[in-house]
């Protein structure tokens, strides 16, 4: 069990400010009992563990209706938790404390080992503003109408398995679980001599009339699949059309004098340079997500944001608490940064931060700090690397210069101080 005090390294009077924590891939077997200290928590990753099943998160005589006032060892629980990250565990009950986590929105369980999906619909009934639902690669997600099943049981949940629910899945939802359970909790016994009610008289042919629909709507998506298909395919034929047609065109310009080759020589050229600079532009972009953020920090990103949904201000906030840049400071320029934004994916908001001066700037200074205390200790080939680092991020940022899309850069930067280099 990891200690999140120990890991955390917080004073107790510090206990009630932590709102996150990240404890992804540490091989975690079992939640520990601290974490009921923690009564603010808001979001808790632990995805990529070892875990068996929820718990130690409130306490074990938490509503039990005695009456009593108990010694809470261990806390008051995380009652006021909001996001439950534990995909990739090995997780096979629902059974202990989920119940209590009545004000859950976001609950990620995907690739676990639960089974049986009404007794696990069953623990998820008191969670009634649950809205993102992840049971993806568990084994109840291979039962026969397992979708329709939670959207209908759980109708608060407009996320299911990273799919946004259609208003056509509540429907044919609807048809699955919802007539004919109306119609069983009528009760009307049906026996010979017995008045049989209209509604039952009629209830086989509204069920083949609604089945018939279901399988109209089924066939209008098949023929629209198709549709998509063909469509694709003539696409394909008439690229490799055009491919030929340029191949051919090509071939008939070599055997043109030789200006016209001259100029077919400098296009290859070109292309070719264009290739290169776009490869190029590729690496730098990935030693800028290296310098820029950690890897906790860019799984966390990826797994609590919905990559193909635009980012929201207060995504945009979340983001900035997991890099350390919530300040004053930080939340206006980040104000400004997305004012003139629309539709701003998750992908694009990092590549904004990565052009962004006060990112830049802020890690910037934190490199020549570690450079310079490397320096002091001796280890020279820290320092150095530290150095080839501050002279990459002084060379993004010069390149920056008089092109910034959201106010001054402040850029226009030198290279490490020679005194330093030297030293190195």
């Amino acid at each position: 069990m990891l200690d999140p005090f120990d890991e955390l390294k917080i004073p107790a009077k510090d206990f009630c400010s932590v709102e996150n924590v990240h404890f992804s891939g540490r091989g975690v077997t079992q939640i520990h009992p601290n974490f009921q200290k923690l009564v603010n928590l808001s979001t808790l990753w632990m995805s990529n563990n070892k875990l068996t099943k929820i718990e130690n998160l409130v306490p074990q005589d938490y509503g039990d209706n005695s009456g009593d006032i108990k010694n809470r060892t261990h806390g008051l629980g995380c009652l006021r938790i909001r996001s439950l990250y534990l995909s990739n565990n090995s997780i096979s009950t629902l059974a202990g404390d989920l119940r209590h986590l009545v004000f859950l929105q976001t609950l990620l369980l995907g690739n676990n080992k639960l089974s049986n999906m009404e007794v696990v619909s069953g623990f998820l009934k008191p969670l009634q503003f649950l809205q993102q639902l992840d049971l993806f690669g568990n084994p109840l997600a291979e039962e026969s109408n397992y979708r329709e099943y939670y959207i209908h049981h759980h109708p608060s949940v407009v996320v299911l398995d990273r799919k946004s629910i259609t208003a056509a899945e509540r429907e044919v939802a609807a048809k699955l679980f919802g007539d004919s359970s109306s119609v069983e909790k009528k009760g009307t016994a049906v026996a010979f001599g017995k008045h049989v009610p209209a509604d039952m008289q009629t209830y086989k042919l509204q069920k083949v009339s609604a089945l018939s629909e279901s399988t109209q709507r089924l066939e209008r998506k098949v023929k629209a699949i198709h549709a998509r298909n063909a469509a694709a395919v003539r696409r394909a034929q008439q690229e490799e059309v055009d491919r030929v047609r340029e191949l051919q065109e090509r071939r008939s310009r070599f055997n043109a004098p030789h200006a016209d080759n001259d100029v077919i020589i400098e296009e290859m050229l070109n292309q070719r340079k264009q290739q290169d600079l776009a490869e190029q532009r590729q690496l730098e972009r990935q030693r800028l997500t290296q310098l820029l953020f950690t890897e906790a920090e860019l799984h966390a990103i990826q797994s609590s944001f919905d990559q193909s949904k635009a980012l929201a201000y207060t995504d945009a906030l979340s983001i900035m608490k997991l890099m350390g840049q919530d300040d004053p400071q930080g939340r206006r320029g980040l104000k400004d940064l997305l004012a003139d934004k629309q539709d701003l994916k998750v992908t694009d908001f990092i590549d904004l931060l990565m052009d962004w001066s006060l990112i830049l700037n802020r890690r910037m200074d934190k490199l020549y700090a570690q450079a310079a205390q490397a320096l002091g200790q001796g280890r020279d080939k820290e320092a150095q690397q530290l150095h080839s680092d501050i002279n990459f991020l002084t060379g993004h940022c010069n390149s920056l210069a008089g092109r910034s899309q959201y106010g001054p850069v402040g850029f226009g930067l030198q290279p490490m101080p020679t005194n330093l280099a030297a030293t190195m």
